[in-house]
């Protein structure tokens, strides 16, 4: 989607913006997304990836403690990030009921006024539970 929102990412993100809001979505990449020029906040995203270096900042990597902590060049906010496996079924797209990203993710539909945030890839309502999921498919309750 066109806002970095609620989402998931296996090769890259491109953006021509000063800022980037990458908010609410599962990354999983083999390379580590990159930042060149801008600044980006990263909040309630999670992390999946099979070595130490998840943002590329120009030639530096940074790892998960950088990230949370924002200690990179360019960072203008990181919270709520998780490092771990996503629990996703085969379609790599659904939750698991006991996936990390069940209702761990932002509410940011007030602070950017999209109608469209109130609702998962597929048309559903979100949140369906007691908080928003990460990702772009908001899990059905059991």
């Amino acid at each position: 989607n066109p806002f970095g929102l609620g989402g998931s990412v296996s090769r890259g993100i491109l953006s021509s913006k000063a800022h980037l809001d990458l908010i609410n979505n599962i990354i999983s990449a083999v390379t580590p997304l990159s930042l060149i020029g801008g600044t980006v906040s990263l909040r309630s995203n999670l992390w999946e990836a099979p070595n130490a270096c998840f943002f590329r900042v120009q030639h530096h990597c940074a790892s998960s403690l950088e990230l949370e902590a924002c200690s990179f060049s360019g960072c203008a906010e990181a919270s709520g990030n998780v490092f771990a496996d996503p629990k996703l079924q085969e379609d790599r797209l659904m939750l698991l009921a006991d996936s990390p990203c069940r209702d761990t993710g932002a509410d940011v539909a007030p602070e950017f006024e999209i109608a469209e945030l109130g609702r998962d890839i597929n048309g559903q309502e979100r949140p369906l539970g007691a908080g928003f999921d990460i990702g772009a498919v908001e899990l059905l309750p059991e």
